[in-house]
């Protein structure tokens, strides 16, 4: 038997090492792509600077790849947190984590221009919802199109311009998704640099019993849900529903109900949801609200499991379907007054709400039914 554990115990050694190895590497690639997106943020604070922005495009798809891999990386992690503690909060946003933070705000916030909710109206007194620009073969003009017209000539300054605000916005975006990417790779090389502790009190079986006569888990999973938890749970449906409907309610019509689509982007706009997330509820091997991480520290502090119980009696899935439903009937009515009844159905947002919001549904039922962890 303790062959068998000293042969366990050097597996999971072996191989935490080369995880620790890449996971520290790929957080150095974060901290280095969260440098070079502030300095994108601020090249793009001048039109002159951010004509170099196209010689810096690859940092989108590094910044995809390293996110997408800490991601995966994220949820193959031992999720038992009786037998691997997750790090702490502190550990995790160590003081260098901070510092790191707070001088990539320092830099890129003064040159973080806001991004206007509108896109004004264009010359002949219409709103504008969708901007296309290009140049033409030679290179020499320059054409825009508003709302999805004839393309009319522009000057280089005002191409150069929309091309500018345009490589900001990929700016921002990097900015946030790197620094996403460093704390998460940063969580994945503690909790590998964890695994190469001993493992032996690990494995051998918790028999201890804490004073009272009964262990944290068999008190925790016999209670009944304490009226703490069920307060908690109306609080967060009524407050994400009434939220969500004055935020949509709130919206500009020109953001809500313009930008009518052809019969096949329609199409596109209903069944992307629901083959994303029905897709999504096939596959996936627990509810995607339920971090071991997170599951951990509650778990600790309430007892096994009352982390899971909480997002199952929470329905996360089911409440975001209900706030997008009603999102979309408030965002349809509100199209159909501005329109003084003459609303155009495939307008975007009801559209893709309503679809967002059934996909939703379906997909809560349909992980239910393969009684996946947290549903």
């Amino acid at each position: 038997m303790h062959n068998k554990m000293t042969v366990l115990a050097d597996t999971i050694a072996k191989k935490s090492r080369r995880g620790l190895g890449a996971a520290r590497l790929l957080m150095g690639l974060s901290a280095f792509l969260l440098v070079t997106s502030v300095i994108a943020v601020v090249l793009c604070t001048r039109v002159e600077w951010s004509r170099s922005m196209p010689y810096l495009m690859w940092v989108h798809v590094a910044i995809l790849l390293v996110f997408g891999a800490g991601a995966l990386a994220a949820r193959r992690l031992h999720s038992d947190s009786s037998v691997r503690a997750s790090p702490r909060p502190r550990e995790l946003f160590a003081p260098w984590v901070v510092v790191v933070a707070l001088a990539s705000v320092a830099a890129a916030a003064p040159n973080w221009a806001g991004i206007p909710v509108g896109m004004g109206k264009s010359p002949d007194g219409t709103k504008v919802t969708s901007r296309h620009w290009h140049t033409s073969a030679d290179g020499t003009r320059f054409y825009e199109s508003i709302n999805r017209g004839a393309p009319t000539q522009i000057s280089q300054a005002e191409y150069e311009e929309l091309e500018r605000g345009n490589f900001a916005a990929f700016a921002r975006v990097w900015v946030l998704f790197s620094f996403i990417s460093l704390v998460m790779w940063r969580f994945i090389a503690l909790r590998r640099r964890d695994e190469l502790l001993p493992v032996a009190r690990a494995t051998e079986p918790n028999t201890s019993v804490p004073e009272g006569g009964t262990t944290r888990e068999s008190s925790a999973t016999n209670g009944e849900p304490g009226w703490q938890s069920t307060a908690a749970i109306a609080s967060i449906w009524c407050l994400t529903i009434v939220s969500n409907m004055l935020g949509f309610v709130a919206a500009p019509d020109d953001m809500v109900c313009a930008m009518p689509m052809s019969s096949q982007m329609a199409t596109l706009v209903v069944a992307m949801p629901l083959v994303f997330f029905v897709g999504m509820a096939l596959f996936t091997k627990r509810s995607p609200f339920l971090s071991p991480w997170i599951a951990g520290l509650v778990d600790e502090k309430f007892g096994v499991g009352s982390c899971e119980r909480f997002v199952v009696r929470l329905k996360p899935l089911l409440l975001f379907a209900a706030a997008g439903l009603l999102g979309a009937a408030a965002t349809a009515a509100s199209c159909w007054r501005s329109g003084a009844g003459d609303m155009d159905w495939t307008a975007p947002l009801p559209l893709f709400l309503a679809s967002g919001s059934i996909a939703f549904a379906i997909a809560h039922f349909v992980m239910r039914f393969r009684r996946v962890p947290g549903i």
